[in-house]
């Protein structure tokens, strides 16, 4: 079994579902990950300043 780079993973995986699918998908890590950032910003005091 050959390893598959992320991009070629995600491809793979786009092709096995539907577009509605494979977007709610990245909507969903969207949000995620907004989520993360906000959270992060919090912890640090709400600074703009990167050590």
């Amino acid at each position: 079994m050959d390893e598959k780079n992320p991009l070629e993973q995600f491809e793979e995986f786009c092709k096995n579902n539907s577009f509605e699918y494979v977007k709610g998908w990245v909507d969903g890590m969207q949000s995620v990950l907004n989520i993360l950032s906000m959270e992060l910003s919090k912890k640090n005091g709400s600074t703009s300043e990167v050590d």
